[in-house]
């Protein structure tokens, strides 16, 4: 199965072989297609990373900061599952540009799944994904405000949101994995229409011409190496 991942300059592409990326920062493009080794996933993975600004490095790193120095300080320690909700809210916070190219991702699967249909161009493609990761936060955030509603009655607020924080990530994690396998449940079509919600109104934004062709050269980067 092919997997996308956009980042705020461009897009990469996975498939069972091969790792392939296109980018663009300021005047510049390029593009590398490399097989999917671990040493290359690391590659791929600091790519990823290196492309954010200070403003999400600084978010991340305070949250961080706020955690330790708490715990030293003579105030309330900051608990360690706020930074929990930290990674998990990013989808909602992504930056402008990896918005537009996560919605030039998810355009490149609806094209190719629907290629087929002559009438169909890059531009009237949709820009939501069933198996896009924004299903993963929507079901971390649900499990979590369960998992509240039914603590507290019990235990304490803090006791109760703990918990809920940590099992939710947890049970996230395992659900999405069941709904993959079980695509015609119920719950999934829930979740879905949670998320599809989410990726048309938070995650997405309209992309431009840049971010399409983008997209679209790293896609085809998985099958020029045949």
């Amino acid at each position: 199965m092919t997997r996308g991942l956009s980042f705020p300059q461009g897009v990469m592409f996975f498939n069972s072989q091969y790792v392939s990326c296109a980018w663009n920062k300021g005047h510049r493009s390029g593009q590398w297609v490399k097989e999917k080794t671990f040493l290359n996933l690391c590659y791929a993975a600091c790519w990823f990373l290196s492309s954010f600004s200070f403003r999400e490095y600084s978010i991340f790193t305070g949250g961080l900061l706020a955690i330790i120095i708490s715990r030293t300080a003579d105030f309330p320690a900051v608990p360690f599952y706020t930074f929990i909700w930290l990674l998990f809210s990013f989808h909602f916070w992504f930056p402008r540009s990896m918005r537009q190219y996560h919605a030039a991702e998810h355009k490149v699967f609806s094209y190719k799944a629907n290629n087929k249909r002559k009438n169909l161009s890059m531009n009237g493609a949709s820009a939501v994904n069933r198996n896009c990761s924004t299903n993963l936060v929507v079901l971390y955030f649900l499990f979590l405000f369960l998992i509240f509603a039914v603590l507290w009655p019990i235990l304490s607020f803090e006791k109760s949101l703990s918990i809920s924080s940590y099992v939710a990530a947890a049970g996230g994690l395992l659900l999405q994995r069941w709904l993959i396998k079980h695509p015609s449940s119920r719950m999934r079509g829930l979740i879905l229409k949670i998320s599809y919600f989410a990726q048309e109104n938070i995650t997405t934004a309209s992309p431009g011409p840049l971010h399409t062709s983008t997209a679209l050269r790293a896609y085809h980067g998985l099958f020029q190496t045949k």
